[in-house]
């Protein structure tokens, strides 16, 4: 039996019945493998398949996807480590289209298109009919060796047509238990629905009875003829995604625009990890319309060619492949160097991770609003061209409120991106600011703006962050989002920021100022475009003094287009008099006074006016303002009176007191929720639009983002003046009705069981979470909701579910749920622990005068102290420990302590209050090692750790379980005040380090504190050249990070060593100019060249230049830092010539001592051919002018830089390369032994043909590997102007024979190439009675084929003997009767008759 080491190949299945046809195509069937890798859970079958040993292994059944495929890969890879090449197998979904009839039981092989490889990943914002795909790119192509065997079985086919269906046949008629699924299903099941035709949701039954078994539902499509290949394989583009494609509309639409032949769900998981080739059978159409009749005949087509494909390939090809293994190792190797583009559903993922706010969704739905040609003054401004024109440009746009500033900023962000669609170079980030909006805190501000940009950049600077935090769950400081945004924005030309309406930031703590400061700081170091608009608003206007500013105004031709736009919404009448419309637009235009809001709701107004009269009434007493305008609308909504005016105040009551914006379904719930009921009445609920029609214009819905809310944050602040007046108790009544909806019946069982459970009840009840929120927040401290509070929390069951519906959806992503995620959350809680929790006051007294026990513990061991500690509820804290049974000191999950939460969430005043018992021990440590002085220190809880230290008993040099202190939390994230109070302590070691190495001097460098670096330092007792485990010194760090005021520091200490290397051989000079520090590149190379160093002692290998600003390259090369070539070959020229970055390559070039012939290890290749590879015309034009460079060097593949861009199909760069005079064009690759003229001829590039041929040096009849000529491989290839060149030119070998004895005119006869047969007849070349494939002589290959011009070409030929039979026992005449070829069977009969 074979031993592990032998199979080469590998299989991959996603389904149980691809994993059948898989096996039943092996020639001879292994035993199970006897030892497979420790943590290796696949199913296995292994195999014989021609002269391969193959491995198939197939998917978890259930699971489907990128992720799970991946998993599989990996597993196989360590238990079968000689697996060389890689087979993707089984069923997918066509895309039929006009240029390509796919029907079911075809076959897809993926195959580069357009510079890309043959499998297109994509992702979708949902799965159904109607929504979106979001683009995520091409993955890597197949290997070389299966494309060339792809080229060579369709070469086969063409020529001799396929066996599949007799293959298959055979296997059914060995396997008979295998016919009733896997046999060809009867061809009526095989329907194409028009795709406008959906098959229902819920309807299980068959699609003939649903959806029809014709026109017009049905397309209409000509049946497959003899003369058809059925299954007939399709070569192209298949479109990858981790969810199952079914909507017609997005299959058509990545058809027309991708050509997209296939959607399937497991390639984009093995691409860039698994080089292999994807094999699809057609099983349906990628609609509504499963067809599962046909996956088994799918599975099997599939299988049976990919059984004949590995049969074209000879075993000692594979064996000289790289393992997969050895090349996925290789690739990790270079991975920092390689520009890695967001393309996987890892990184979708990962998109959605660094921010959840879809800014996109907001300026669609801004967008959609503007009133076409409006805006454009803006535009073609002085300022905004110079804005958008000049690189470092800040535009600050002020605007009274209501002037149409956000719907100004929606058309910017659309004329940026039109304008730079194609340019990749530019990235173009957003911000709209909502004073309803939660989460607008800095890091989430910064994050979304990272997520933008990252889009369409390389992934490394995210990943990074990324994998830092997720398998923690953790969430990245403030500082660690910016680092990499700045990173990230480096990587564009250009960056444009537009942020909206300023003055909504509605967060605490001077959030604002925060932001504007980075904003500020970020735009200085990387030049970046920034625009922002705000109200007149003297602290937001002052930080924008120096910028320019272009105030946002509704200019009188802009508010007359809006209005004539939005004439349809008045009266037939008004629509029907040219006159009075001209009216209403001069007077709402005077009215306005600058404000489009009010244009908006003077229209609403005028539209509900019933008679000319009343309208002219209206029109001539219009509001000037927005209060009288907002005034005017609630008159006019109290008179609608009866049940439309109880809504239309309900709807505008949650709208205005809500805590955050509702969609459109949360609030059709809530409208409907009646006083002291058990569960809703649907029959109450009232429809979106007539929400909208009731409330006068102050109410409007975002259909993109899904909310409905106020039409402006005026609306709001008029209601916040004038809520007594118009909407009174709005706020208890809205608790109450939340309350209620809480105690529904439904919610009494308690707790769901299961996630399946649990996300049914969320779906089925919309507004169950923003309830359960709510009540959370405003039963607090209210009198008037006593009751109610006290209803909820002696109803168990419902006290139960709320508290898991509040905990699960609080702190668990829904993108990475984890199994059984629906029940981490704290049971076993008492009514005091909720509320402390939420912080009632008033509930805990009544509770605790009721005798509830106040140190009872849930299963976490929390208790009601500890909650209220943690969430800084001073009342109740002191409530809680004035009752006699209280312990201070109990200790939570993780031995946590609530003096120990408290010090971490920076409650000083329960501190405190703790403290001042007596009882609380500041010692106590947690399962982290940490004590509360450590969390307060890491947190930079300055006044926290005075109380603490004040106390006497705290450690002040207490070590954690990381080997950090306190004092090692405070430098490490920057906390200069607490380092200075830890240090005045005299307790602590100011050169302590950590688990990593680090000490706090490292941190303090690393973070850029130049207070805390000059404390530290002054300390005397720190060792500044001190390594991490990283072998990285606090220099190093701060080089890197590019903190100047520290790295000066640093410097002025003469001990300090600048060349300093880290395990990865970079010293703090090559961290800072990979980085694009320029300051600090200058200082370490001046105080380097003051030491006296030799420029031989740099390491070149470290720096990239193909990632270095210009000015960067230029310092380096005037200190001669980049003039040598590293170890591995990859010299500064090598990363610049694949880069283009064509002035770093000409600096590199002026030096005069790079080697431009130095190959790489890893493929062989010189900058030349990295070039050529990268189709860089300007790279190679300079590399050329190089004297001594060698034209000829070929790669570790064989293939010299002419044989690279014939192949590539680069006219320019072979003219390019030709015209040196230097080339061998005869020269041959390793692989195929083929020239360039050859493939040149294989690809039909007559342009190309013409330049080598004009050389005068080319061999027209050189043989391949295989014996074949340039003509043959133009012949198989069907390329008919390459076969009349090389006819032309008198010179090619016309008797050439295919490697089976062959000869050209069979081969004619059956491609159809008359001009080929005519030129080997008239040239007396060829035997006209000559055998080809199964005996068939010319005539009966034409015949067969319906070649009506051959055929009548070689009736004319002396000695034709049209009775000659094939090996089948047919003649010419036989084949075209049986193919039904009409004009041939005529010509045929009309020759035997004479």
């Amino acid at each position: 039996m074979p031993n592990s080491e032998d199979y080469t190949v590998g299989w991959i299945c996603a389904i149980v019945k691809e994993y059948v046809a898989a096996q039943v195509f092996l020639d001879e069937r292994y035993p199970s493998p006897e030892f497979v890798a420790c943590n290796d859970s696949n199913a296995y079958a292994l195999g014989r398949m021609g002269r391969h040993k193959v491995v198939i292994a197939v998917l978890p059944d259930g699971e489907y996807g990128i992720s799970a495929a991946t998993g599989v890969v990996k597993d196989m890879l360590h238990s079968f480590p000689n697996v060389r090449i890689g087979l993707m197998v089984g069923i997918g979904g066509g895309a039929p289209s006009p240029k390509h009839d796919i029907r079911l039981g075809d076959i897809v092989v993926s195959a580069p298109r357009d510079n890309s490889g043959g499998v297109f990943q994509y992702d979708f914002g949902k799965t159904i009919q109607d929504q979106q795909f979001y683009t995520t790119g091409f993955l890597n192509q197949p290997p070389t060796l299966l494309r060339c065997a792809v080229a060579d079985i369709r070469a086969k086919f063409e020529i001799e047509g396929h066996q599949l269906e007799a293959a298959i046949e055979a296997v059914l008629e060995n396997k008979p238990t295998l016919r009733r699924k896997y046999k060809r299903p009867n061809q009526d099941s095989d329907r194409l629905y028009q795709s406008e035709v959906v098959h229902p949701v819920a309807d299980d039954e068959a699609c003939i009875t649903t959806c029809g078994d014709g026109p017009p539902t049905a397309i209409a499509r000509p049946e497959r003829t003899d003369e058809d290949e059925n299954p007939t394989i399709h070569y192209g583009l298949i479109a990858s995604a981790n969810q199952l494609m079914k909507d017609a509309f997005v299959r058509d639409q990545l058809a027309k625009e991708k050509d997209v032949l296939c959607f399937e769900m497991e390639a984009a998981g093995l691409m860039n990890q698994f080089p292999c080739l994807v094999i699809r059978g057609i099983c349906d159409y990628s609609d509504s319309h499963k067809n599962k009749e046909w996956q088994g005949y799918a599975a099997m087509t599939a299988a049976a060619y990919a059984k004949d494909l590995l049969c074209c390939i000879p075993p000692n090809k594979i064996e000289a492949e790289k393992k997969i293994k050895d090349i996925l190792s290789d690739i990790g190797t270079s991975i920092k160097n390689i520009d890695l583009k967001l393309s996987r559903k890892e990184d979708l993922e990962m998109l959605k991770w660094l921010s959840p706010t879809d800014y996109d969704a907001e300026q669609n739905d801004h967008f959609g609003q503007r009133q076409e040609n409006t805006g454009q003054w803006f535009i073609n401004s002085s300022e905004f061209r110079n804005w958008i024109e000049i690189s470092g440009q800040i535009l600050f746009c002020p605007g009274i409120p209501g002037a149409g500033k956000t719907i100004m900023v929606s058309t910017v962000i659309d004329h940026l991106k039109t304008r730079f669609l194609e340019d990749e170079s530019v990235g173009i980030g957003f911000l709209y600011f909502n004073f309803r909006r939660q989460g607008q805190n800095v890091q989430d501000l910064f994050s979304s703006l990272l997520m933008q940009l990252s889009r369409g950049r390389p992934a490394l600077p995210v990943q990074t962050l990324y994998k830092k935090h997720q398998a923690m769950f953790t969430r990245p400081q403030i500082d660690e989002i910016l680092e990499t945004l700045q990173a990230l924005i480096s990587m564009y030309e250009r960056v444009f920021i537009v942020v909206d309406a300023l003055d909504e930031y509605q967060s605490s703590d001077g959030c604002l100022d925060t932001f504007l400061t980075n904003i500020f700081e970020i735009q200085y170091e990387t030049q970046l475009n920034l625009m922002a608009t705000s109200r007149h608003i003297a602290e937001i206007e002052t930080r924008f003094r120096g910028g320019s500013l272009l105030e946002i105004r509704a200019v009188d031709e802009d508010v007359r287009t809006y209005l004539v736009g939005h004439m349809d919404r008045l009266p037939n009448f008004v629509r029907r008099d040219a006159e009075l419309q001209n009216r209403i637009r001069s007077t709402i235009a005077q009215a306005v006074n600058g404000m489009f809001l009010l244009a908006s709701l003077h229209i609403d107004t005028l539209s509900k006016e019933p008679t000319v009269g009343h309208l002219e009434l209206a029109l001539n007493t219009l509001p000037k303002g927005l209060d009288e305008t907002y005034e005017h609308a609630l008159v006019r909504i109290e008179r609608q009176g009866g049940g439309l005016q109880q809504l239309a105040k309900a709807v505008l009551s949650w709208l205005v007191f809500a805590r955050r914006q509702l969609s459109p379904a949360e609030l059709q719930c809530a409208l409907a929720i009646k006083p002291g009921s058990s569960k809703l009445d649907r029959k109450f609920i009232p429809d979106v639009e007539m929400i909208g029609s009731i409330c006068a214009g102050l109410v409007t819905l975002d259909t993109e983002s899904n909310v409905i809310r106020l039409v402006h944050m005026t609306t709001q602040e008029y209601f916040e003046r004038t809520h007594d007046r118009w909407l009174p108790n709005a706020e208890n009544d809205i608790t109450r009705a939340c309350v209620t909806y809480v105690l529904f019946d439904e919610f009494k069982s308690g707790p769901c069981l299961s996630d399946n459970e649990f996300m049914e009840r969320l779906e089925s009840n919309q507004l169950y979470r923003y309830a359960i929120d709510h009540c959370v927040c405003s039963l607090q401290d209210s009198a008037e909701l006593q009751k109610e509070t006290m209803m909820l929390l002696h109803s168990k069951g419902s006290l139960e579910a709320a508290i898991q519906t509040y905990i699960v959806a609080k702190y668990i992503s829904p993108m990475y749920p984890f199994a059984n995620h629906s029940q981490s959350f704290p049971q076993g809680v008492s009514m005091l622990h909720v509320a402390a929790y939420c912080g009632i006051t008033k509930a805990v007294e009544i509770l605790l005068l009721s005798g509830a026990e106040p140190s009872a513990k849930d299963d976490s061991n929390r208790t009601p102290l500890l909650y209220a500690a943690a969430s800084g509820y001073e009342t109740v804290v002191k409530q809680l420990l004035d009752a006699d049974q209280t312990i201070v000191d109990l200790m939570g999950r993780g031995y946590r302590t609530p003096l120990s939460y408290a010090a971490e969430r920076g409650h000083a005043s329960v501190v405190r209050l703790l403290l001042d018992t007596g009882k609380a021990k500041v010692d106590l440590r947690d399962h982290t090692g940490r004590i509360p002085l450590s969390y307060a220190a890491k947190c930079g809880n300055g006044d926290i750790v005075k109380l603490l230290l004040e106390t006497g008993n705290a450690i002040a040099d207490w070590i954690d379980n990381k080997g950090r202190s306190p004092l090692s939390y405070a430098a490490r994230y920057g906390y200069g005040d607490i380092v200075k109070l830890l240090l005045e302590t005299g307790d602590v070691d100011p050169d302590s380090k950590d688990v990593n190495g680090r000490s706090p001097l490292s941190y303090a460098a690393e973070h850029g504190d130049e207070a805390t670096t000059r404390l530290l330092l002054y300390t005397n007792t720190v060792d500044i050249n001190s390594k991490d485990k990283d072998g990285r010194s606090p220099l190093s760090y701060a080089a890197g990070k590019g903190n100047e005021a520290a790295v000066r520091l640093l410097l002025g200490i003469s001990s300090t060593d600048v060349n300093s290397k880290d395990n990865s051989n970079m010293t703090p000079l090559s961290h800072a100019a990979n980085n694009n520090h320029e300051s600090i590149v200058m200082m370490l190379s001046d105080r380097w060249n003051r030491d006296g160093r030799a420029a031989s002692d740099w390491q070149a290998d470290i720096f990239d230049p193909s990632m270095l600003h210009d000015h960067i390259v230029d310092i380096l090369l005037e200190k001669g830092k980049l003039d040598i070539a590293s170890e591995n070959g990859r010299s500064p020229l090598f990363w610049a010539a694949r880069a283009g970055v064509k002035t770093t390559v000409e600096l590199l070039l002026k030096l005069g001592k790079i080697n431009v012939n130095a190959k790489d290890i890893f493929f062989g290749r010189t900058p030349l051919l990295w070039a050529i590879e990268g189709g860089k015309e300007e790279m190679v034009k300079l590399l050329l002018d190089v004297p001594n460079i060698d034209v000829n060097l070929k790669s570790g593949q064989g293939r010299s830089p002419l044989l690279s861009a014939v192949f590539r199909e680069n006219e320019t760069i072979t003219k390019l390369l030709i015209s040196t005079g230097r080339v061998k064009v005869n020269s041959k690759d390793l692989m195929h032994g083929m020239t360039a003229f050859g493939y040149a001829a294989m690809n039909g590039n007559v342009a190309i043909m013409r330049l080598l041929l004009d050389t005068g040096m080319v061999n027209i009849n050189a043989r391949s590997r295989e014996g074949h000529t340039p003509l043959y491989h133009a012949v198989m290839s069907g390329q008919e102007a390459a076969m009349m060149l090389l006819l032309d030119t008198g010179k090619a070998d016309i008797e050439s024979r295919h490697l089976d004895g062959v000869p050209l005119l069979p081969l004619a006869a059956r491609k159809g190439h008359e001009g080929l047969a005519k030129f080997l007849l008239d040239r007396g070349k060829a035997d006209v009675n000559s055998r080809g494939w199964k005996d068939k002589t010319p005539i009966i290959l034409a015949a067969e084929r319906g070649h009506e011009g051959v055929v009548k070409l070689l009736l004319e030929t002396d000695g034709l003997d049209i009775d000659l039979k094939d090996s089948f026992g047919l003649t010419a005449l036989d084949w075209a009767k049986k193919n039904k070829h009409e004009a041939v069977r005529e010509l045929l009969q009309a020759r035997l008759s004479t």
